[in-house]
């Protein structure tokens, strides 16, 4: 049982485009940011901060270890963290050809009310 012409120029061109496709993209690199977020007190990680990037869609949240990874394309960013009953913080970083350790430490927000 063998290959009609046509069936084995169709077969090589699939091969081929196969292969370019797997160059290709053996040569994009992804970058972005990665890190940590933890209690500035303890140094503890914190799970379920908002890490996030300003005017933009772009976030995600940090695991049970404090951890978070978010995607970038290289570009000049201000990111924040968020987690209710801390203060907030906002970095502005910037995000080249490789992923960028940023991570956080979040201080207690502490606010007292006045006696009436």
């Amino acid at each position: 049982m063998g290959f009609t012409l046509p069936e084995m120029k169709y077969l090589i061109i699939h091969i081929i485009l196969l292969f370019l496709t797997v160059i290709l993209m053996s040569n994009v690199k992804a970058q972005g940011i990665m890190g940590t977020v933890t209690d500035a007190e303890t140094g503890k990680p914190l799970n379920l901060v908002e890490v996030f990037v300003l005017e933009s869609d772009k976030k995600t949240v940090t695991s049970n270890n404090g951890k978070y990874q978010l995607s970038l394309a290289p570009g000049i960013y201000k990111v924040a963290a968020f987690y209710l009953g801390r203060q907030s913080e906002i970095k502005t970083i910037e995000v080249k050809e490789d992923w960028l350790v940023l991570s956080f430490q979040l201080k207690e927000w502490l606010e007292t009310l006045d006696e009436v």
